[in-house]
């Protein structure tokens, strides 16, 4: 059964395998038009509490059983691909080329999942503690059993994918999990809730809560004793008062997984193919620039600076941009117009403070045109932080050196690039800007399904995502020796 997109629709949350109707609901309306594409429930205690009792400790499935169900939801998604990608497109305004690559995405990632789930149950996880002529008795035996309950809260701006990286490893690795999306993008995991379901998935495998404000309900899902792993991707401040919720409730020693903001900086040396470079710098603009890997600063060495920009500039000035339903749009609208204005006053205060405006800096509603600015300096804000939108910001520098030195002053370390000729350089950056992960002549966003995912500082605490590693985090390890 398709979301009712209708004024009409009963509101409602996924629990227990079924829709639980709520006695109050919230619309959610495209970010371009301001259309309705749906409506949902409000949760309240009765629903948070009924949540977390249905699913702590209840998924008992076989891995074999596990992945076929994943499996299944992949063979979904692949068939039904378009009308996945039209409600991204409808909830979170991405543009329907970038939502049909995020379904794609997701499909990978349920087909990743359900590998690793047979692979896991298949696996020696004693064979890693035996050491060569080291004697055997008595014999070690190494169990590994999933997370009673856990719990994770995903953002907007991935409204189908960054929920499938959080519910695939669970159901792989047979952990119960309660997700609250965000309430400005919902509607993709409910439908995931429903696709599972109808793949096989037990009820209470996967139980979703939306509401706004959200800050209640995050504050319960968290702060529940049976609670054994929170896994959270948002912003730096919300992942930090997260962690302040756990800490007081009890919950310091509860595993945390946040996968937190970025300040993704690309470096273009002097013997850089530039065509290539400006091709990879277009990466600020995907998803609108709403993604935590989006390239934020553009670190351009002196002798090439000018034609890279003029390069650049012509690519940026052929994008399309505006309605994110039009098969031809590149750019489509941020979350709602207030982060449009809020984008709009930043790239002012840089274009006030010495930058050069050379394409862009327009906005219509909650699309800001996609924008690049020259001539930036390093303390100015929209470089300093975040800005999350479409926006190209370059920063000239005389040498890898100053490159450094620039972004280590930053204390995000989610990821970040280098497009040179030079893979002495690029191995020397990346060792001394230690970002989470890095691409030689490639957008910082790169990543696949499976590989470790995840940033330092103040991108976060160490912790991996992606499938391989979130399926090992949802697991404890017991030992039991036979004497």
């Amino acid at each position: 059964m398709l979301i009712d997109t209708s004024r009409k629709a009963e509101p409602f949350v996924w629990i227990g395998g079924r829709r639980m109707r709520t006695a109050e609901g919230f619309e959610v309306r495209n970010p371009y038009s301001g259309e309705v594409a749906g409506r949902v429930g409000q949760a309240t205690e009765h629903e948070v509490c009924a949540a977390l009792d249905g699913a702590a400790g209840r998924l008992a499935l076989p891995p074999d059983e596990r992945a076929a169900v994943l499996d299944r939801a992949a063979r979904h998604y692949d068939e039904n691909a378009e009308s996945a990608a039209r409600l991204i497109t409808a909830e979170a305004g991405i543009c329907l080329k970038q939502a049909r690559h995020e379904v794609w995405r997701a499909v990978s990632a349920l087909l990743a999942a359900a590998h690793e789930a047979r692979r896991m149950a298949a696996m020696d996880w004693a064979a890693p503690y035996h050491i060569p002529g080291q004697a055997r008795a008595p014999e070690l035996h190494v169990v590994p059993e999933p997370v009673a309950l856990a719990v994770a809260i995903t953002p907007f701006n991935h409204p189908l994918n960054q929920v499938v990286h959080k519910v695939a490893p669970a159901v792989a690795a047979g952990a119960p999990l309660v997700i609250k999306p965000s309430d400005q993008a919902p509607l993709s995991a409910l439908r995931l809730a429903e696709v599972l379901g109808e793949c096989g998935l037990p009820p209470h495998g996967l139980n979703v809560v939306c509401g706004r404000p959200a800050a209640p309900l995050v504050q319960a899902l968290v702060s529940d004793s049976r609670v054994e792993l929170v896994s959270f991707t948002g912003s730096v401040a919300v992942g930090r008062a997260i962690a302040r919720v756990m800490a007081a409730n009890g919950a310091e020693l509860v595993r945390y997984v946040p996968e937190l903001g970025g300040n993704a900086a690309l470096a273009v040396l002097a013997d850089a193919d530039l065509d290539q470079a400006a091709r990879v710098a277009l990466g600020a603009f995907d998803n609108a620039g709403q993604r935590c890997t989006a390239i934020n600063r553009i670190l351009v060495q002196e002798p090439v600076a000018d034609a890279f920009v003029a390069r650049l500039t012509e690519l940026t000035a052929g994008l399309r941009f505006g309605d994110p339903f039009d098969a031809q749009t590149d750019v489509g609208p941020v979350i709602n117009e207030a982060s449009a204005i809020r984008i709009e006053h930043v790239i002012q205060g840089a274009v006030r403070e010495g930058a050069h405006l050379c394409v862009g800096g327009i906005r219509e509603g909650s699309v800001i045109a996609p924008t690049v600015l020259d001539r930036v300096a390093p303390e100015m804000e929209i470089v300093r932080r975040e800005t999350f939108g479409p926006v190209a910001p370059v920063i000239r520098v005389r040498s890898l050196d100053d490159c450094v030195r620039i972004v280590t002053a930053d204390n995000h370390r989610l990821s970040g690039a280098i497009v040179t000729a030079s893979e002495e350089a690029a191995r020397a950056y990346a060792a001394a800007i230690r970002v989470g992960q890095f691409s030689w002549n490639g957008p910082p966003g790169y990543r696949t399904e499976s590989a470790p995912f995840g940033g330092f500082g103040d991108s976060g605490n160490g912790e991996k995502e992606g499938v391989v590693d979130a399926t090992r985090a949802l697991l404890r390890l017991r030992t039991f020796y036979r004497h």
